[in-house]
């Protein structure tokens, strides 16, 4: 598994998960691209935007805020390796 914190550096900040058809700046990840423009890697789209060292800071330090609120309703974070989150539940 990927660190976290490559997780979030290798995604466009714009991102907004496999479900949408579009991303937050508005771009369809279906006619746009590959279909996939949102990852390192991908042939990306006009708009993409990676993560700077603040913006992945401040997401890594939101996700560890929100671990011990999760782990109340059987939902935890468990991390064997530095910078490393897989959610685990009863």
């Amino acid at each position: 598994m990927e660190s976290l914190y490559n997780q979030i550096a290798n995604v466009c900040i714009h991102y907004n998960g496999l479900m949408s058809d579009t991303c937050k700046a508005g771009i369809s990840r279906t006619k746009e691209s590959d279909g996939f423009p949102c990852f390192r890697g991908g042939s990306l789209c006009s708009k993409y935007e990676w993560p700077t060292e603040e913006y992945i800071t401040n997401t890594i330090s939101e996700i560890n805020k929100h671990i011990s609120f999760d782990f109340l309703n059987n939902v935890w974070g468990k991390c064997e390796i530095e910078d490393c989150l897989a959610w685990m539940e009863q």
